[in-house]
């Protein structure tokens, strides 16, 4: 919290982006140390808009901070129906069950909510978006990356066409079609989504 102050200080306005791409900001040992509740506190001081991404309902932890931060945009990482299916590939991760949970509580605190179906794992498309489309308000989908290196789990699962490029076109164009008839609009290209 104490260098991001800092750095906050040297650069213009803008989204700052709390993201499991690196680290989740909502491991299980941010109920010890809050580190990410201290560095939110500092964002919420500022002009910055903080853009959380989790895969953890950790998150709703920090529901009253959020209601005091105006520009908070709060997500979480689905990228499955199928909890057997995320077990596979994210084994220590918090269930679907969960995760939707979790972005439910959220939306119905108020607040900006979106989605992460990247990478798209397999599922069923139509009963993902039947259980996220209520709860955001935008979705990121895209594909997974470096199939080669996680092959053994897609067949492993008995899902090796998961790995092809027309399943994900496929899947891509399902999940876009359904968000779309659900109004909510899917890889938005402005700020801050």
């Amino acid at each position: 919290p104490e260098l991001l102050a800092r750095e906050l200080r040297e650069h213009p306005p803008g989204t700052v982006r709390l993201s499991p791409l690196v680290t989740d900001p909502y491991q299980p040992i941010e109920r010890r140390y809050r580190v990410t509740r201290r560095c939110l506190e500092v964002l919420g001081a500022s002009e910055f808009t903080p853009v959380v991404l989790t895969r953890s309902p950790v998150v709703t932890d920090d529901l009253a901070l959020f209601r005091a931060l105006p520009r908070l945009i709060v997500g979480v990482s689905i990228p499955t129906d199928d909890d057997a299916v995320r077990a596979a590939f994210e084994p220590a991760a918090p269930s679907i069950d969960e995760r939707v949970a979790a972005l439910k509580t959220l939306r119905e605190a108020g607040l900006r909510t979106f989605a992460v179906t990247w990478p798209m794992l397999p599922m069923n498309t139509a009963r993902l978006v039947e259980r996220v489309a209520p709860w955001v308000e935008a979705v990121r989908i895209g594909p997974m990356t470096e199939k080669a290196r996680i092959a053994r789990t897609y067949h492993a699962i008995g899902r090796p066409e998961a790995m092809t490029e027309r399943w994900e076109h496929e899947t891509f164009d399902a999940l876009s079609g359904g968000f779309a008839r659900r109004g909510v609009p899917v890889n938005p290209t402005f700020e801050p989504w």
